[in-house]
């Protein structure tokens, strides 16, 4: 386990927080807010964090952290900003998936044949 020393390098570096789980269900919105800040102490007894935004302070007793993690963060000053905002914009939007195929394999009745072109389809889509 890191010695409180070793941890005093996340002092004043935004950090998310990691600790077992809880009753709660967040979205990712909150869970930034509960669980990321900026590290403003750490002592024996845990790490206080401060919202970077709304100011508001969290603490995590050190016997229930699993991992504090530097964060990379971008302000609106970076000239790479806008294609940062993008690109983590276009990475949410959710995949496109293949359409499921509608031709069971096995047929429906009561033949003890497997449908040929629905293999052949199976196999076709799974080339691609």
């Amino acid at each position: 386990m890191a010695d409180v020393e070793d941890l005093q390098y996340f002092v004043g570096k935004v950090c998310t927080v990691i600790t077992p789980n809880i009753n709660w269900k967040f979205d990712e919105r909150q869970s930034a807010d509960y669980f990321s800040g900026i590290v403003e102490k750490i002592t024996p007894m845990g790490i206080l964090t401060i919202h970077p935004v709304t100011q508001a302070k969290n603490f995590y007793l050190l016997s229930h952290v699993t991992s504090i993690h530097e964060e990379q963060y971008i302000t609106k000053d970076d000239p790479h900003y806008d294609a940062v905002v993008k690109q983590y914009e276009e990475d949410k939007k959710p995949k496109q998936q293949q359409p499921v195929m509608k031709t069971p394999v096995v047929p429906q009745d009561s033949s003890p044949f497997v449908d040929v072109e629905a293999l052949e389809e199976l196999a076709r889509r799974h080339k691609k």
